[in-house]
């Protein structure tokens, strides 16, 4: 089974996809002007592929401190694969970590708390 990491620079997040760990991790700022290719490419395939073959309980974890549009665009793609899973029996749950006083990650991570059906928990870091 295959296993991503991708590790964090300055435009782009740490990405830590594992099956056998049931990991799914996106941290850092994710502004990058070809984040599609440099990252979620990469993300959407796993999720594609590979989640489905995940027995065990994964709670996906976003802790980004800074998006752009595109980046917004390809979370949304995420959660949606992410619900569909959920509707067929996965267990799947997602944890938005945002910096305390940033009201805007905190906005946006209620708002898609609120358009997708999976347990979703927003947290202050």
């Amino acid at each position: 089974m295959e296993e991503v990491f991708i590790p964090e620079t300055k435009n782009t997040p740490k990405v830590h996809l594992s099956v056998e760990n049931c990991q799914f991790e996106i941290i850092g700022p994710s502004f990058s002007d070809n984040i599609y290719e440099e990252i979620y490419e990469k993300i959407l395939n796993w999720t594609e592929n590979e989640m489905p073959k995940i027995d065990c309980e994964i709670n996906c974890i976003f802790n980004i401190s800074i998006l752009n549009s595109l980046s917004y665009k390809n979370i949304m793609q995420l959660l949606i694969q992410f619900t569909e899973y959920h509707k067929k029996g996965k267990k799947i749950s997602v944890t938005w970590y945002f910096e305390g006083d940033d009201e805007d990650n905190e906005e946006l991570a209620e708002d898609l708390s609120g358009i997708f059906d999976i347990p979703f928990t927003i947290k202050a870091v």
